[in-house]
């Protein structure tokens, strides 16, 4: 499932058809802002994820200590 700029995250389960997803995503300039490492604007692609049941598989190029 691919959400344009012109979609709204909220809408996105009444579209949904039942699969079997996963969702893989970087962490630095993805679901962290770049500069204040802040989720805030991703909050409303992890609810929906949340709310749909599907896993989120994280990556980072970071090393643990980095991560930390």
């Amino acid at each position: 499932m691919r959400l344009n700029a012109e979609q709204r995250v909220d809408a996105a389960p009444e579209n949904f058809e039942r699969e079997r997803w996963i969702v893989v995503s970087d962490l630095d300039g993805s679901l962290l802002d770049h500069y204040s490492y802040s989720s805030e604007d991703a909050r409303p692609a992890l609810d929906l994820l949340r709310q749909l049941d599907l896993p989120l598989i994280l990556n980072t190029s970071k090393t643990l200590r980095e991560s930390g």
